[in-house]
């Protein structure tokens, strides 16, 4: 003996189906798409870093997640700074995180070979070096060297 399904029935079920296919397409273009940019310059999601470092005129500023994954600035690494705070401030984080949310978002617009001693395309000696860290990593997972815009001729 054979059921029947009643057609209404079987359209809903129908539907359903091709709306589920439907949403599983759109989220697996979605996470091709951000994997796949090769032109962004940091290599994961700010989200899966844990420290960032900014060395600059002699100074190392260090700035990490808190256990709750709130950004804090660690501080001027110096020999005279014995003691500092290990705490995120609600304001300072999401600052912090405002800026490495941009940061994360940087794309890489052109690939240039680099030789210390050429000129050819107007590369000059970095003021600021960037580390990036994420844990798990034995040292740190991206290095940047920056030049300050405002020491260039214009």
């Amino acid at each position: 003996m054979r059921v029947a399904l009643p057609r209404r029935l079987l359209a809903v079920w129908l539907g359903l189906f091709a709306l589920v296919v439907l949403i599983v397409l759109i989220d697996y273009e979605d996470t091709e798409e951000q994997t796949a940019d090769e032109n962004l310059l940091l290599p994961v999601p700010v989200g899966e870093l844990d420290a960032l470092e900014l060395g600059y005129a002699g100074m190392l500023h260090r700035f990490e997640r808190d256990a709750s994954g709130e950004w804090f600035y660690h501080g001027a690494h110096a020999p005279s700074r014995a003691a500092h705070a290990h705490q995120a401030d609600p304001v300072g984080a999401q600052r912090i995180a405002a800026a490495f949310a941009a940061l994360g978002r940087a794309r890489i617009e052109r690939r240039l070979p680099y030789d210390v001693g050429s000129r050819q395309y107007g590369v000059a000696p970095p003021q600021m070096i960037l580390l990036v860290y994420k844990s798990g990593h034995e040292g740190p997972l991206a290095q940047y060297a920056m030049v300050d815009q405002s020491f260039l001729p214009r």
